[in-house]
């Protein structure tokens, strides 16, 4: 197994050639079952990037051919290693049964929900469908897992941060007590902490924050302590991702090449369940979004896919990547 290399054709043997627990993170992208036929044609009309999602037998004959693909997936992971499964309605009630099969009911971690739009056509019969699944499991519970935050909205801004000074620097104001009497129940200004709770900082932390001029008092005397907008993180990532658009026409990063996912959303998934030096594997790459998100934040990266105009499209965004952090390695077309 070589890194920062391109593998063209059948996932399935390619995997089998891996070393077992030698992979960190693996998304994976395959067809949804859709029964559908996908064809676009490159910026020059000079390749077709195609694929067919129809099985016999259904959705039942696309989970036959999925399993052993997933199994080595399983195989190769370190047990410090994370898979996300991408999927849609078409078969996620399956390919969850599958997964819980595989890898172990406990190590499912998050069904997380990505609204890909906002808009869709249809719903006459039904609700429109804007969003795809992407299941998160682990292989152990010694699992990498890196949380991380996103902006608040500005709806919430508007609600809690209220506030803001001369200078138009934004705040709210938070209680300094905590539940529960503890030592912290000293007097200040006057005041003691309400029944059944304590201060929640020491008086000199108190000293401090009143020096500072980060504490206000309300109309009974009561203090509280200035959160500034620009000194908090963000709210904790939850498993509902709403400000991730889909790529659309007018986009830059577009490589026209059907079902494409955007960079945003394989960048979250390797922060969240990688570490800078590590090895992210696409089974399925497509276009090879994984990949430039990988060299992108400095991890290393395989991806495989057995069409080959998909093979020469991801060459090509490699070679034009401005994240370049090592000579590659050669790619191997149908080295397997």
């Amino acid at each position: 197994m070589k890194i920062n290399v391109i593998y063209e054709g059948d996932n399935l043997e390619i995997l089998k050639k891996f070393h077992s627990n030698s992979i960190d993170l693996i998304y994976a992208d395959p067809p949804f079952s859709s029964n559908k036929s996908y064809k676009v044609y490159g910026k020059d009309n000079d390749d077709i990037r195609s694929f067919e999602d129809k099985w016999k037998n259904g959705v039942r004959g696309y989970i036959k051919w999925i399993e052993p693909r997933l199994v080595e997936c399983k195989r190769i992971l370190k047990d410090t290693g994370s898979i996300y499964l991408h999927c849609d309605d078409h078969a996620n009630a399956y390919i969850r049964i599958l997964m819980d099969n595989i890898f172990g009911e406990n190590n499912f971690k998050n069904e997380i929900i990505w609204q890909r739009t906002h808009a869709h056509g249809g719903g006459r019969r039904g609700f429109s469908r804007i969003h795809d699944t992407i299941l998160f499991y682990s292989k152990t519970n010694k699992f990498v897992f890196n949380r991380k935050h996103v902006p608040y909205s500005e709806s919430y801004i508007k609600k809690f941060f209220r506030y803001s000074e001369p200078d138009g620097r934004k705040y709210q104001t938070v209680t300094p007590t905590g539940a529960g009497e503890t030592k912290n129940n000293y007097e200040w200004k006057g005041k003691m902490p309400p029944k059944g709770r304590h201060w929640a900082y020491t008086k000199e932390k108190m000293e401090m924050l009143e020096k500072e001029g980060r504490i206000v008092y309300s109309k009974n005397g009561l203090p509280r302590v200035k959160q500034y907008l620009d000194e908090k993180e963000g709210t904790l990532l939850k498993d509902i991702w709403t400000d991730i658009n889909v790529i659309h026409s007018l986009s830059k990063e577009r490589q026209q090449y059907p079902t494409q996912k955007p960079l945003l959303l394989l960048e979250r998934i390797i922060e969240c369940s990688s570490n800078v030096g590590e090895i992210v594997l696409d089974p399925f790459c497509g276009c090879g979004t994984t990949l430039a998100a990988a060299q992108k934040l400095k991890r290393k990266w395989i991806g495989i896919d057995n069409n080959t105009a998909a093979c020469k499209l991801m060459q090509k965004r490699m070679d034009e990547s401005p994240q370049k952090i090592q000579k590659y390695n050669s790619y191997k077309h149908k080295c397997i």
